[in-house]
């Protein structure tokens, strides 16, 4: 990737067409030293497993389901709040468990805290557990 770095100029289209002609040099003319200086494309092969997506995620009644955004945002008491882009298209549960911090999860698992006053997310620091 360091290729592309401070080389482009332009709109998200323009920076899209330059990924696209690096990453099919990349497959198809680049040999690598870890493939036997073989390209990528040497080897793929489309799998034979039909890709099944992931179930939508249910949260327990009382605990607010947000859907993330593509940018990593939900919505949260009329405002964005950044969550995290691991998240882009899933929902994730939003547990108001005191008047300052709402939990957020990700399935059962913890992803962090929103401070209700400033509407973001905390750093593990300024958390209450």
């Amino acid at each position: 990737m360091n290729d592309l770095e401070k080389k482009i100029d332009g709109d998200l289209k323009l920076h899209q067409s330059f990924f696209d002609a690096w990453k099919n040099e990349f497959n198809t003319e680049r040999p690598h030293e870890a493939l036997g200086m073989k390209t990528p494309a040497k080897f793929y092969t489309k799998s034979r497993r039909k890709y099944k997506p992931a179930d939508e995620i249910k949260y327990p009644e009382g605990i607010l389901s947000r859907q993330v955004n593509t940018r990593g945002y939900i919505n949260y008491r009329g405002r964005r709040v950044f969550v995290s882009n691991a998240f882009n298209g899933f929902n994730v549960g939003v547990d108001e468990f005191s008047k300052l911090q709402s939990r957020v999860l990700f399935a059962n698992n913890f992803v962090g805290n929103i401070d209700k006053i400033i509407l973001s997310l905390l750093q593990m620091r300024n958390l209450l557990l």
